[in-house]
């Protein structure tokens, strides 16, 4: 689904590489339990998100593209879920933190397309 919501501009192995990245963050920032997306055990995962924001930026990537690279890892547990409250509970709890950070996504894309049209117009 991402690579087809990037319409060819970046390679399969590329994106693979930037989702194995921010996956292995997130994971290691859920193994502190904590699901607050601004707290400092998402750090690494927020820098992560940063720099695919800026690149996406520069490549002319549209924020929704930018966004569905986060959004999609909620896709990833839906087939796990059993049908028991805990399990929703759990994944409504992750899908809000997944929430949190595409937000993240979209507005340090915004960010970064903004100062690449600042410097565009120097």
């Amino acid at each position: 689904k991402v690579t087809g919501s990037l319409g060819g501009r970046v390679s399969r192995a590329e994106v693979q590489r930037e989702l194995q990245e921010i996956y292995t963050a997130l994971v290691s920032a859920l193994g502190s339990g904590s699901l607050d997306g601004h707290g400092e055990a998402f750090g690494e995962v927020r820098a992560l998100l940063s720099e695919l924001s800026r690149n996406r930026a520069e490549q002319g990537f549209r924020p929704s593209e930018t966004a569905v690279s986060v959004f999609s890892l909620k896709e990833v547990l839906e087939p796990a879920l059993s049908g028991e409250d805990s399990d929703l509970q759990a994944y409504l709890k992750f899908s809000g933190l997944l929430d949190t950070l595409g937000l993240f996504t979209v507005e340090t894309y915004t960010q970064a397309r903004e100062e690449l049209i600042s410097a565009q117009a120097e």
